[in-house]
């Protein structure tokens, strides 16, 4: 798996994360402390998500840090 296919593959768990919880790019964003558009790129694969931001996130969503990757076993 590509570093971009990752990127998009974690965007778009986010994404569902995100939806799943009735959640805007907004609200999310205040959660974070980041902008819209911050959320955004990330949820489109256009940023990589830090380790930082990925640990937030799965507090937000009272979830593990694997769930964004989809609990792929072999990325490489």
């Amino acid at each position: 798996m590509s570093k971009e296919q990752l990127r998009t593959l974690i965007g778009e768990n986010i994404r569902k994360e995100r939806l799943a919880h009735h959640m805007t790019i907004d609200q999310l964003s205040k959660s974070l402390g980041q902008s819209p558009g911050f959320v955004g790129l990330i949820e489109s694969g256009k940023r990589g998500a830090t380790s930082d931001t990925l640990l937030k996130l799965a507090k937000i969503f009272d979830v593990s840090i694997d769930s964004f990757f989809g609990h792929q076993q072999n990325i490489q």
